[in-house]
């Protein structure tokens, strides 16, 4: 079961990256949190997690995105 679980979010990683792709090209860096909410949204209407979200978009930010607790938009 941890085998099939760790798979399960690799891959929703992969279709997460991927969805992130067409709207931000790989190299290019979420701009400020007008930027973050917009991405955020569009990726949370495709399905994907809030938290797994924020995350991966943090990961591509140029400055400091919302916490945890903060809407993004």
């Amino acid at each position: 079961a941890a085998v099939a679980e760790v798979y399960a979010e690799h891959d929703a990683r992969a279709v997460l990256e991927r969805a992130l792709a067409r709207r931000l090209p790989p190299g290019e860096a979420v701009e400020g949190r007008v930027h973050f909410g917009r991405l955020h949204r569009f990726l949370v209407r495709q399905g994907f997690e809030p938290r797994m979200v924020t995350a991966a978009l943090r990961g591509r930010s140029s400055a400091a995105a919302p916490g945890d607790g903060e809407d993004p938009s």
